[in-house]
């Protein structure tokens, strides 16, 4: 009895290890950049579209940058299930400081708040 309780005991922690081991999530870009006129940048956020859920744009001030293509890149691994990363590319149309919002939500739950939010400032020279 005293022998299963600590193989019970090692098989907890070694379950409570692998949750809490440190995952490398994609780098970000900073809240608040700048660029020249003309120069595309790319913000990346983590997503896994499996759970319903996806990076939206909440608010774009398009005077001053617009978005050239967004896209899935898929995680290094083979797990079904697994999270990736989704990416904005946009580019500096004018002069001026603009504001960029990604909510990150299901689509079709519209009077849901958004799981997460991401600011950025961007300043166009």
């Amino acid at each position: 009895m005293r022998t299963r309780w600590h193989v019970v005991s090692v098989l907890l922690l070694i379950l409570i290890a692998g949750c809490t081991a440190s995952r490398r999530e994609p780098a970000k870009a900073p809240a608040s950049m700048t660029v020249a006129a003309g120069e595309e940048f790319d913000i990346r956020l983590p997503a896994n579209p499996s759970t319903g859920y996806r990076w939206q744009i909440g608010v774009l001030d398009e005077r001053v940058v617009r978005l050239v293509d967004s896209r899935y890149e898929p995680g290094a691994t083979d797990r079904v299930g697994a999270g990736g990363t989704d990416v904005f590319s946009f580019v500096g149309v004018a002069k001026g400081r603009g504001r960029i919002n990604l909510v990150y939500v299901r689509p079709w739950e519209t009077a849901v708040a958004p799981a997460k939010t991401a600011e950025y400032s961007v300043d166009v020279l």
